[in-house]
């Protein structure tokens, strides 16, 4: 219905003889789906009353999220909206042999140039600069579903880099083996090339062995992708884009969670997607790259809340000026903590392919590097991976418990879980802690922050007065000590030992170094908390930290000399003990020991990529959590945990299930006013916990 005088807002009408059309087509590709539908509707009303039925196509996928819309447009327009999506197009494409050639014909003309070499640099690995790079990455990612094989890293990589240089190929279009060997030196730039250049002829021999994905023509030297091969390619290349789209669009569900007036669909969330996807992608090459480093220095570094704001800061867009600094952190780790079962797939192969890409630019033979990783180790456990251990409990869903699950795969490779009596001790003092707060209310509580197990608690919205109750699950009055340490040996497989006898026979200097450290920590958050603590307590603490720091230090003294060769581990998230290393070298030179920490984060890709991965169950990585150790925030305040008691009091005589979700939709709305700087806890996990607690919409009382 084009023209230049207009076409009144239709793109086309069905003809009824002699009398005035009834029924209007529209298509569009818009994704701002409603709106495009709510103009359409106005200006037809206008130029074409008598129209009643809107037929609207489009290749969005809209589906049941139309149901609102479609009641609206009949009462207030009289219109009825009939919408032809992305599902009813594809559920018909092959239903006659003309559907199947136009789909075929659209495809060529349409599709494959999105899915050429020039395609996807455009959309492909947002955070690499150069295109070659955004290739190999797409390749690393889809050829990484599972490298939990035979086969070693080494070939596996090159394999993808390989392919990622044939993309495009075919037998008109083919390449020579030195053309594919000169690419992939320039791309790596590390390594010795002649090495390189023997690993690439070795990919290509594998890949254009019989039936292989590669074509070799002999006489010429030259090789392209087999025409089995490309067909497979684009449909994986478009699962990919598709999958990059399903990010997009929980990333505009959490920023029109962040801030309520930005419509989902809309231009702007639209915008600020494709940004944070950038950002997004920014922390998984962070991640990577700083999981490459510490194979090769021993040093382990985990992510901040700065680190992602940072990253988002680093794609200059005008769309984040309206994300404050915590509302930017808030939706990133949302979308990387709470992601669809689809998403997270996607996610966690593309963390991998980062990662796999970091170590290939640091060293060519990658398996090489990996196997003087650590195959058979010992853990300390500190407090702050303990008591998330304890929150989780209040999780229905087991595959939400993140810790848990990452505990349980290390398990399953064979690496033994410890903790001392000095970690037994904080929990029980901890829980205590908690018991106290119960008890004495916010009111009342001098310290600044609401303790951790209790602030998870709260936020499920139970009674204050079954905390007790719940607590009992874990010690008992008698010999509270003994009944931690029982639960975690029976319910966690972490056992009990001291490094006390390790740590005093250590020299005195590095002792003294070590001591003189934390103490100057806990002197600082003691004085930042507002919380009062006699010396004596205070001495414990900073001596528990020096046990299980200086002891692991001295165990490691009879271990191997590679830095991620050692067998013995501290496992914290106290950012402290990453920055130990520094610390040390200022006070006892050059010389000064690695620290022994190592994040949850860093065991997390471990177990994925390490050389334990054959012994994990595939459920089991699968399960593994993209990220654990990201810190969005402080402790919750004490103003929200008054604010679950007095819902609770406004609610009294409720069913408890009733009241239980009404405190916790009250402290999700109080969330969002006061912003995420005043959510979370222990600096790490307790914003995770909360949020997950709170999607739970049928808590269990038994808890």
């Amino acid at each position: 219905m084009a023209t230049m005088s207009g076409d009144r807002g239709r793109d086309g009408e069905l003809y009824i003889p002699d009398e005035e059309p009834e029924v209007a087509v529209q298509y569009s590709v818009t994704q701002d789906w409603t709106a495009k539908i709510r103009a359409t509707v106005r200006r037809i009303s206008e130029t074409m009353p008598g129209v009643r039925r809107l037929v609207y196509a489009t290749n969005q996928d809209i589906g049941a999220k139309a149901d609102d819309l479609r009641t609206e447009l009949r009462i207030g327009h009289g219109i009825h909206l009939d919408i032809n999506d992305r599902s009813w197009f594809t559920e018909r494409e092959l239903s006659h042999p003309q559907r199947q050639a136009a789909a075929e014909e659209l495809s060529q003309k349409f599709v494959d140039p999105l899915l050429s070499r020039r395609g996807i640099e455009a959309v492909v690995a947002p955070s690499l600069e150069r295109h070659d790079a955004k290739l190999a990455l797409l390749h690393l990612t889809l050829d990484n579903e599972d490298k939990a094989t035979g086969k070693g890293l080494t070939k596996s990589c090159f394999e993808s880099l390989v392919l990622a240089q044939l993309h495009d190929t075919d037998t008109d279009n083919r390449l020579k083996a030195s053309e594919i060997e000169d690419a992939v030196v320039g791309l790596l730039g590390a390594g010795n090339p002649t090495q390189v250049r023997a690993l690439v002829r070795s990919a290509l021999n594998r890949l254009s062995a019989k039936q292989g994905p590669v074509n070799h023509h002999r006489s010429t030297d030259d090789y392209c992708l087999s025409h089995a091969e490309n067909l497979q390619l684009r449909q994986n290349v478009s699962q990919f884009i598709l999958d990059e789209q399903s990010l997009e669009g929980e990333i505009q569900a959490a920023i029109s969670e962040a801030i309520p007036d930005i419509e989902v669909g809309g231009q702007y969330a639209l915008q600020a997607a494709k940004d944070l996807r950038y950002a997004i992608e920014n922390v998984l090459v962070r991640r990577g790259e700083g999981f490459a480093s510490a194979v090769a220095t021993g040093e382990v570094q985990q992510i901040e809340a700065d680190e992602i704001f940072s990253a988002a800061s680093d794609a200059k867009a005008d769309s984040l000026t309206r994300l404050t600094k915590g509302q930017t952190v808030e939706i990133v780790c949302q979308v990387l903590d709470q992601p669809s079962e689809s998403t997270q797939r996607h996610l966690r192969r593309l963390a991998d392919a980062y990662t796999l890409f970091a170590f290939l630019r640091e060293t060519p033979d990658v398996q090489k590097v990996v196997v003087k990783m650590f195959s058979d180790g010992d853990l300390w456990l500190d407090t702050t991976v303990i008591l998330p251990l304890l929150a989780e409990t209040l999780l229905l869903d087991r595959q939400a418990r993140h810790y848990t699950v990452l505990l349980r795969a290390a398990l399953d490779a064979g690496l033994r879980l410890y903790v001392t009596d000095g970690v037994i001790e904080e929990v029980e003092r901890h829980i205590n802690k908690c018991l106290s707060f119960s008890r004495i209310g916010a009111a009342d509580w001098r310290s600044a922050s609401v303790p951790f197990l209790y602030s998870v608690y709260a936020s499920t919205g139970r009674s204050r007065l079954e905390f007790a109750s719940w607590l009992n699950e874990f010690r008992g009055q008698v010999r509270p000590m003994d009944d931690v340490r029982d639960l975690l040996r029976e319910d966690f497989g972490i056992r009990h030992r001291n490094l006390t006898d390790l740590s005093d026979g250590a020299p005195l200097e590095l002792r003294a170094a070590v001591q003189e450290i934390w103490n100057e920590v806990h002197e600082k958050r003691r004085a930042n908390d507002r919380e009062e603590i006699d010396a004596t307590t205070r001495q414990r603490l900073v001596a528990h930290d020096v046990e299980n720091c200086v002891g692991v230090m001295q165990l490691r003294r009879q271990e191997p000399a590679s830095p991620m060769g050692y067998r013995s581990w501290w496992v914290t998230l106290d950012r402290t003990a990453f920055s130990l290393a520094k610390e040390l070298t200022s006070r006892l030179g050059p010389d000064a020991p690695r620290s022994p920490a190592l994040s949850p984060d860093f065991l997390t890709e471990f177990l994925r990529l390490g050389p334990l991965r054959s012994q994990i169950e595939k459920d089991m990585r699968d399960s593994l959590p993209l990220l654990t150790d990201i810190s969005r925030s402080e402790r919750l305040p004490k103003d929200l945990v008054a604010l679950a008691d007095r819902v609770r009091a406004e609610c009294a005589g409720w069913p408890e299930r009733q009241i239980r979700r009404e405190v916790r939709d009250a402290l999700d709305t109080a969330r969002l006013q006061i912003g995420s700087e005043a959510r979370g806890g222990l600096k790490k996990v307790e914003e995770r916990l909360i949020q997950r607690i709170s999607a739970q919409r049928e808590p269990s009382d038994s808890l």
